[in-house]
């Protein structure tokens, strides 16, 4: 028996159903019904199986529960578990997350801070003895802060990017680990969740440079161990427990270097994470693909490329949403953001013509998708392209194998259960297009 055959037998059993009018209603035979009811076969499609819960009378939830066992039954559910993860990272609002925090109110002004050592406890002590230690550091010649801590620890990331300005000149080298045991949830989903939380530096233009290496994060971080967090600077370092709001706070100079020697020793034994950089690159990276490399997509909310196409992603996936297409239309109809009414229609066109790429519309569930990253997936790579505030854009790659793979995976799963066939996409692109051209001529003529 798989998953799928038990909740099946289940339903049919407590809803009394009769097998062979169910498998006339969905155009089988009877002994093909009782394969799927003994997990001897699985339904051929997705299709079939919303079919079969559809005779089935589910509720809502039910009919969720139904398909989601179909489809974990019929790829694995650590596979239909990363490709999930995957998908909620792609939709996530990363870039919405309010980055306003304050100041803490006496950081810096708080001569307790000022002694050799100094025990900081609660929250607020906590955020204001990291705010005063940061503050003091960007005023050097050559700010330099030094971090070992979890990303979901988000008072650093908010503090950072809500003072971009004032760090700009700061180099921050962070050192994260990164899960490799798949349990509680996944490893992947928490390093996916370490990656959505550090991008916002770089669309900030910070100067920040992250490490990772391999470990169990709740042993390191979180069971039993006093203090197991750092942050250090020129004249002090605050090592701390962002769980339990407490640190210790130094400013003797030997403990200040022993530290920092001892975060270089680390960093030592760690890989970066993300590597920046430009178009250049991601042609270079194009080029050493071989012609059975496997699939190469380009996954972003709206269909524009605010960067050349490299040599070497003939046949492109170029992925995007309705709701990301007629964004991108509507700049045409303001005309304040950098394209005309006949670059929108041109671009669209080109789209449809291209024998370089094949647009493809995803499905209406993935309306949403953060508009501000696009991703360059293939097996050996993935880049992401985020713009920053002077809409240019910024090249990360990433350079951890296992969330690779996990893109990669993820790009070779969207079938037509996720987006339009090419036909269907094209069809409706040049629907859009028609759509547009005769709004966009009222306008002229109003």
């Amino acid at each position: 028996m798989t998953e799928f055959s038990e909740l099946f037998s289940k339903w049919v059993n407590e809803k009394e159903i009769k097998v062979s009018a169910l498998a006339q209603f969905c155009g089988l035979d009877r002994p093909t019904v009782y394969k799927y009811l003994n997990g001897q076969r699985l339904p051929a499609t997705k299709e079939l199986a919303e079919r079969i819960g559809e005779f089935l009378r589910l509720s809502p939830a039910q009919r969720q529960e139904f398909l989601e066992i179909y489809q974990i039954t019929k790829m694995g559910k650590s596979t239909y578990q990363n490709r999930k993860r995957v998908r909620k990272f792609l939709l996530g609002d990363w870039n919405e997350q309010k980055d306003d925090v304050k100041a803490p109110r006496n950081a810096g002004q708080n001569p307790a801070l000022d002694a050799q050592t100094a025990a900081v406890s609660g929250e607020e002590e906590l955020e204001e003895a990291l705010g005063t230690l940061l503050l003091e550091e960007s005023r050097k010649e050559r700010p330099l802060a030094l971090l070992i801590y979890q990303p979901q620890f988000e008072f650093l990331r908010r503090f950072f990017t809500a003072r971009a300005a004032l760090f700009a000149n700061t180099r921050v080298e962070h050192i994260i680990c990164m899960n490799n045991e798949e349990t509680h949830g996944g490893g992947s989903e928490e390093n996916l969740n370490n990656l959505s939380q550090i991008l916002p530096m770089y669309a900030h233009q910070l100067d920040y440079h992250p490490y990772y290496y391999y470990d169990k994060t709740d042993s390191h971080f979180y069971n039993l161990n006093l203090l197991p967090c750092m942050a250090a600077a020129s004249d002090a370092v605050l090592l701390f427990h962002p769980e339990e709001k407490r640190g210790i706070l130094i400013r003797d100079r030997q403990a200040v270097a022993m530290m920092k020697k001892q975060f270089y020793e680390n960093k030592f034994y760690c890989q970066p994470l993300l590597q920046k950089g430009g178009a250049q690159n991601l042609a270079d990276a194009c080029k050493r693909r071989g012609e059975g490399d496997g699939t190469m997509a380009l996954i972003q909310s709206g269909p524009v490329i605010p960067f050349p196409i490299p040599d070497g992603t003939d046949g492109i996936g170029m992925y995007f949403t309705e709701d990301g297409l007629r964004r991108f239309m509507e700049m045409g109809v303001s005309t304040k953001d950098g394209y005309s009414r006949q670059d929108c229609l041109r671009i669209l066109k080109e789209m449809t013509a291209s024998d370089r790429v094949r647009p493809i519309l995803l499905r209406e569930s993935y309306n949403g998708m953060n508009p501000v990253m696009h991703v360059w997936i293939s097996m050996d790579f993935a880049d992401f392209v985020l713009m920053d505030s002077q809409q240019e854009p910024i090249h990360l790659f990433l350079k951890e194998r296992a969330l690779v793979q996990l893109f990669y995976e993820f790009a070779e799963s969207l079938d037509e259960t996720q987006c339009f066939t090419w036909e269907e996409s094209r069809n409706r692109l040049e629907q859009i297009g028609l759509e547009y051209e005769k709004r966009y001529r009222r306008l002229r003529n109003s």
